[in-house]
Parts: C-alpha cells; sequence; structure tokens
C-alpha cells in the first residue's frame, strides 16, 4: 500500500475516533462498537447513494471536474469508501 494511501487512512480513523469522543458526550449509546459501526456503515451508505443518485447519469455522459476531482473520481471513491468500510466492520 503506497505510504501516501496509508497517511490518509490513519487521518480518516483519527478523524472517525474524535467524532465519535465527541458525539459520546451527547449520545453515549455510541460507546457500544455494534451501534456506532453501525451506523457508520449506513452514513457511508446513505453518502454513496445520494452521490450515484444526484451525479451518475451525468458522469456517464461527461467527466466533469469538481473541485480538486472530476466527478466519476468521485464516485469511485464513495464507492471504494463504502466497500471499505462494510468489509472493516463486516
Amino acid at each position: 500500500m503506497p505510504r501516501y494511501l496509508e497517511e490518509s487512512i490513519r487521518w480518516v480513523q483519527q478523524m472517525e475516533n474524535t467524532y465519535r469522543t465527541i458525539l459520546t458526550k451527547q449520545r453515549p449509546i455510541v460507546e457500544s462498537d455494534s451501534i456506532f459501526e453501525t451506523a457508520l456503515v449506513r452514513a457511508c451508505g446513505y453518502w454513496m447513494l445520494d452521490t450515484l443518485t444526484r451525479h451518475l447519469e451525468s458522469a456517464l455522459r461527461k467527466d466533469l471536474n469538481w473541485g480538486i476531482s472530476t466527478t466519476r473520481q468521485r464516485i469511485l471513491a464513495r464507492l471504494e469508501a463504502f466497500i471499505t468500510t462494510t468489509q472493516e466492520f463486516n
């Protein structure tokens, strides 16, 4: 695995841990790994489906710039994030 990818994964994990720590103060139930992980998978799934619903049809016609990447790159990145999350949390 490339070094930049390993660093990105660590950064995302740190972000998730920080989010969970803050969220736990308001919603102690997320201390449960199964509850937090299920919610995380659902959120990734929602994000992926929302992206596909909004952008897939136009991305199939033409790949437009979307910030620092293209629409197709973002669609693939979000699909990969969902797949990785579901595999990680089974």
